[in-house]
């Protein structure tokens, strides 16, 4: 299998990746706070594949300090271009191990080393990513990056297996041509490789349409998966202006409860359908509703844990009865602030 073409089908795999991550806004999301999905899942397997050039491709687009959608191209504009060195040096090693027993020996223990090497700081970045800690913490973000580095020592070794083989590799059965002989390429091989690079093309656009079916579908199959949300405790500011409404959600079939917090004018009953309860003010797995206090009508407290995790949270709700739609924000709308803390005396 020529070293080109492998190039090229990983640009089409990280190009697709980026496409993706731009269509769901995950610039935004990125700097925001949330769970793995499918997005994250996608842009682990391309770390598992090109762990070094998206190592340093993630760590030079930080050194930008322009908007977050700039540095996110950034990030995947480096990746695809350090994809050539790196799958060049994949092959250079893998042609220079076949030489001799003793050198492949060199390769095996050069593998060896990177994974378990890799693999050890992949633990240390775990333990760290699981700090606790007041704020959001992506517990994967270290862990992943450095774990791609340690699967790069396998993908190596996947590498020179391969291409050492006869059917990979002509030149081992003596089917190549001297390396300096001339040869003609004929207008047919040219229309050959136009059609192969507008088939690629579009076998990305084809693979990006293909990721963005899968999301709708997941955000859709969610809905029908859950059961429907319901109101599980409601607490009154102290003189009866906003009401602090939790929610549950059970899954369908798998996985964690889904609680929500609203804040809304008092008295209004819980209904997905009225306008109140369009967007959460915070969304996590758990509400210690116990711990809900108004420190006054404007304020409210929510204590958590440090070990928990929030998916989402808006600390600044406004009155729908005020907000004028597609107006700028005025002073005078009243709004009321959600504040987390760890502990009651703060």
């Amino acid at each position: 299998m020529p070293i080109a073409r492998i190039i090229r089908w990983n640009v089409a795999l990280i190009v697709a990746v980026g496409f993706y991550g731009l269509a769901t806004n995950e610039p935004y999301w990125r700097d925001t706070g949330h769970g793995p999905w499918l997005y994250d899942y996608l842009f682990w397997f391309g770390l598992a594949l090109d762990g070094p050039s998206g190592f340093a491709a993630d760590y030079l687009s930080q050194l930008n300090s322009t908007r977050t959608e700039v540095r996110f191209v950034i990030q995947y504009i480096l990746w695809c271009l350090l994809l050539w060195p790196q799958w060049k040096l994949y092959h250079a090693i893998a042609m220079w191990s076949r030489e001799s027993r003793r050198r492949q020996m060199a390769l095996y223990s050069l593998a060896l080393l990177v994974t378990v090497a890799g693999g050890a700081a992949a633990y240390k970045a775990w333990v760290y990513g699981h700090r606790p800690s007041d704020l959001f913490i992506d517990k994967y973000f270290w862990f992943v990056r450095i774990g791609g580095i340690a699967c790069s020592g396998v993908v190596l070794l996947i590498y020179a297996y391969v291409i050492n083989q006869p059917r990979f590799n002509p030149a081992l059965e003596g089917g190549l041509p001297p390396a300096g002989a001339a040869q003609p390429e004929p207008l047919g091989f040219r229309i050959k490789t136009l059609f192969n690079v507008g088939r690629n093309i579009l076998a990305v656009c084809g693979l990006a349409a293909i990721l963005v079916f899968a999301e709708a579908w997941f955000s859709v199959s969610q809905y029908f998966w859950q059961e429907k949300e319901a109101e599980e405790f409601r607490l009154s500011s102290p003189n009866k202006e906003y009401d602090a409404v939790v929610t549950i959600q059970e899954p369908g079939a798998v996985g964690s409860s889904t609680v929500r917090l609203y804040v809304v004018p008092t008295g209004i009953p819980f209904d997905k359908r009225n306008q109140h309860y369009k967007f959460e003010v915070l969304r996590s797995n758990s509400v210690v509703v116990d711990k809900l206090k108004w420190r006054n009508d404007r304020t409210l407290i929510v204590i958590r844990g440090l070990q928990d995790q929030i998916r989402q949270f808006d600390p600044i709700r406004y009155d729908l009865r005020d907000v004028v739609p597609n107006q700028p924000v005025q002073e005078g709308w009243r709004r009321v602030t959600v504040l987390i803390q760890t502990d009651e005396s703060s």
